[in-house]
Protein backbone atom coordinates (compact mmCIF):
# COMPACT_ATOMS: atom_id res chain seq x y z
CA UNK A 1 0.00 0.00 0.00
CA UNK A 2 1.28 3.45 -0.90
CA UNK A 3 0.82 6.21 1.64
CA UNK A 4 0.64 9.87 0.73
CA UNK A 5 2.93 12.30 2.51
CA UNK A 6 1.54 15.51 3.90
CA UNK A 7 4.33 18.09 3.94
CA UNK A 8 4.82 21.70 2.96
CA UNK A 9 4.17 21.99 -0.76
CA UNK A 10 1.70 19.08 -0.87
CA UNK A 11 -1.43 19.56 -2.97
CA UNK A 12 -4.61 18.77 -1.02
CA UNK A 13 -8.30 18.52 -1.80
CA UNK A 14 -10.37 19.99 1.03
CA UNK A 15 -13.79 21.59 1.26
CA UNK A 16 -14.38 21.58 -2.50
CA UNK A 17 -11.05 23.20 -3.46
CA UNK A 18 -7.49 22.29 -4.29
CA UNK A 19 -5.00 23.78 -1.82
CA UNK A 20 -1.25 23.90 -1.39
CA UNK A 21 0.03 23.28 2.12
CA UNK A 22 2.05 26.44 2.75
CA UNK A 23 2.88 26.25 6.48
CA UNK A 24 2.86 23.52 9.15
CA UNK A 25 3.03 24.98 12.64
CA UNK A 26 2.26 22.73 15.58
CA UNK A 27 -1.21 21.31 14.98
CA UNK A 28 -2.11 23.99 12.42
CA UNK A 29 -1.84 24.02 8.65
CA UNK A 30 -1.99 27.11 6.48
CA UNK A 31 -3.52 26.27 3.12
CA UNK A 32 -3.41 28.49 0.02
CA UNK A 33 -5.31 28.17 -3.27
CA UNK A 34 -3.85 29.07 -6.66
CA UNK A 35 -6.11 32.16 -6.55
CA UNK A 36 -4.50 33.35 -3.30
CA UNK A 37 -7.23 32.43 -0.84
CA UNK A 38 -5.78 31.18 2.44
CA UNK A 39 -7.14 29.23 5.39
CA UNK A 40 -5.69 28.04 8.69
CA UNK A 41 -7.03 24.62 9.70
CA UNK A 42 -6.28 22.39 12.67
CA UNK A 43 -4.67 19.17 11.41
CA UNK A 44 -7.04 16.76 13.23
CA UNK A 45 -10.01 18.59 11.70
CA UNK A 46 -8.39 18.62 8.24
CA UNK A 47 -7.53 14.89 8.30
CA UNK A 48 -11.00 13.94 9.58
CA UNK A 49 -12.89 16.05 7.04
CA UNK A 50 -14.80 13.82 4.58
CA UNK A 51 -13.54 15.75 1.55
CA UNK A 52 -9.83 15.58 2.52
CA UNK A 53 -7.51 13.90 0.00
CA UNK A 54 -3.89 14.25 -0.94
CA UNK A 55 -3.70 14.90 -4.67
CA UNK A 56 -1.87 12.11 -6.46
CA UNK A 57 -2.40 9.50 -3.75
CA UNK A 58 -4.68 8.21 -1.03
CA UNK A 59 -5.05 10.21 2.14
CA UNK A 60 -3.30 8.79 5.21
CA UNK A 61 -5.46 6.28 7.04
CA UNK A 62 -7.84 5.71 4.14
CA UNK A 63 -7.99 2.57 2.06
CA UNK A 64 -8.50 2.85 -1.69
CA UNK A 65 -11.77 1.31 -2.95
Amino acid sequence: MTQAVVEVGARLRYDGRIWTLAVLEGARATLVTDEGTSAVVLLPYLFAHPSFEVEGGPAPGRMPP
